[in-house]
């Protein structure tokens, strides 16, 4: 999936150029502690809730391990790094999503990351440096 903003200038030649900003995916996997579950799942369908109005977010979703109740998989979909730096810096996420889960997950599983999609430019550069 990809989100598309476009710019449209002139350039000294007076040709119209097209640039194209994709989408960056943020995702969080965690383990609840034992006996959690449930106020683990009840906090993060709230914060998808209140993600959901947060300018710059495109998608949001939590899911529930069906092999393995206690993990959780928590993924967002953001135009770009200013968004989710944005988010991060909100009230709601400090003081509910970060201060209700306090206690609540192993911080040994904790995983973090950040993912921008594979483009056809992305796939030519790594055809010429073999990386």
């Amino acid at each position: 999936m990809r989100h598309l903003h476009f710019f449209i200038g002139r350039c000294s030649s007076d040709v119209l150029i097209q640039e194209e900003r994709l989408m960056i995916c943020y995702t969080t996997t965690f383990l609840a502690v034992p006996g959690f579950e449930k106020e683990v799942m009840a906090i993060l369908r709230e914060h998808v809730k209140q993600s959901k109005k947060e300018q710059g977010l495109i998608a949001s979703q939590a899911y529930r391990s069906e092999t393995e109740p206690r993990r959780f998989f928590v993924y967002h979909v953001f135009t770009d790094n200013a968004a989710i730096d944005m988010r991060r810096a909100t009230k709601f996420y400090g003081e509910y999503i970060l201060a209700s889960l306090h206690g609540m997950f192993d911080t040994e599983s904790l995983l973090m990351d950040r993912y921008q999609p594979i483009t056809e430019l992305d796939s030519r550069h790594l055809k010429t440096t073999g990386a």
